[in-house]
């Protein structure tokens, strides 16, 4: 479970009467004014918006109990509070908005490592 405070958490224990949730991860922007919105998760890699880079960090949940960052894509400034994220379960595309803003970007995952990479193929939300 993430957090719009940037931590992601493994709960436990549901099965019980006291279930808890442990910090497994803390996205850089913790303690900022950003927040960590909108992941997708696709087979073993939790890909996360963080608009304090902007950008997103990619992490290898294998282990749910200690994910670790396998990639991070920091994009320029023009592509800053980013926010949502979609995937599209028929090809290694994201898709990607921000947070109140007029920009929609591609990127691509490489499902053997999780690295994300981008060419700039943007698409403008502004009215005509």
């Amino acid at each position: 479970m993430n957090t719009f405070n940037c931590g992601l958490f493994r709960i436990s224990g549901l099965e019980g009467a006291e279930p808890k949730a442990d910090s497994v991860y803390t996205f850089p922007g913790a303690g900022s004014k950003e927040e960590c919105a909108v992941p997708v998760v696709i087979g073993k890699y939790w890909i996360q918006t963080d608009p304090s880079l902007p950008g997103l960090i990619t992490l290898d949940i294998s282990d749910p109990a200690k994910p670790r960052e396998v990639s991070r894509l920091v994009l320029e400034e023009a592509f800053n509070k980013t926010h949502w994220i979609a995937a599209d379960r028929n090809s290694n595309r994201l898709v990607i908005t921000g947070n109140n803003r007029s920009w929609i970007l591609i990127a691509d995952l490489d499902a053997r490592t999780g690295k994300l990479t981008h060419q700039l193929r943007t698409a403008s939300m502004a009215p005509r």
